[in-house]
């Protein structure tokens, strides 16, 4: 199936839509604000088998370099962030529904019918042992860089510099 570049004439926003070549329209609902977006010339959907010369550049997924409208970086890209912020908008849920705050609700395992998991509000000795384990988390992070800088101080280490000087 052919890929077709949009671009909304509300938003700016530019998506591509996968889609059978008879059911391509000039005009499609855009993604983000359900504004009519216009199809948008591409290059072809092939390439040759031992490169080109030509030149158009390689498609990095950006549709242009218009600063004053949204890019969008590839369908994955896409489809990675509306995952994440659905994620966000069903904790954010929780806690309205519950009270709880972000430190108080736990990812629950992945399951057939989701994928992503869901939260739960952990009990007071879960949300104890949590707090335990980041202040853990914490003071190794922290002896590391105390560690780090302290061997960096030490270091008798000639630069690159004082090297080809000698």
């Amino acid at each position: 199936m052919p890929i077709y570049d949009y671009q909304c004439d509300a938003c700016g926003l530019r998506f591509e839509k996968m889609l059978k070549a008879d059911a391509a329209k000039a005009e499609l609902a855009c993604t983000r604000c359900a504004s009519l977006a216009q199809r948008r010339l591409s290059g072809p959907a092939f390439a040759f088998a031992g490169g080109t010369d030509g030149a158009l550049p390689q498609n990095t997924g950006v549709a242009g370099v218009d600063l004053d409208v949204d890019r969008a970086i590839g369908r994955d890209a896409e489809q990675q962030w509306g995952a994440v912020h659905a994620r966000l908008d069903r904790k954010r849920q929780i806690m309205a529904r519950t009270g709880a705050s972000g430190f108080d609700l736990s990812a629950t395992p992945s399951t057939a019918g989701s994928p992503d998991g869901d939260y739960r509000v952990m009990a007071p000795s879960e949300r104890a042992a949590a707090e335990k384990g980041r202040q853990v988390h914490h003071a190794a992070v922290n002896k590391i860089k105390d560690y780090v800088r302290t061997r960096n101080k030490n270091s008798q280490q000639p630069t690159a510099g004082e090297r080809a000087r000698s």
